[in-house]
């Protein structure tokens, strides 16, 4: 199985729905898992970003109305 080609920045901003500033700031706070490969270039396993993703899923909460 081939490994899963890294993303950009750009990349991951469009999967999240926000802008790359956003995903900037989540890099800023150490939130998000990101991999620099030099100075100014940083790149994101797509695995790692849905184990991410996952972690932050907030639970669902049910409320039975009809007691």
């Amino acid at each position: 199985m081939d490994p899963k080609p890294m993303l950009t920045k750009t990349d991951v901003a469009n999967r999240l729905n926000m802008t790359v500033r956003g995903v900037e700031g989540l890099m800023a706070k150490r939130s998000l898992p990101f991999y620099r490969l030099g100075n100014r270039t940083v790149r994101f396993d797509p695995t790692e970003l849905e184990d991410w993703l996952n972690r932050m899923k907030v639970a669902e909460v049910h409320f039975n109305i009809h007691s």
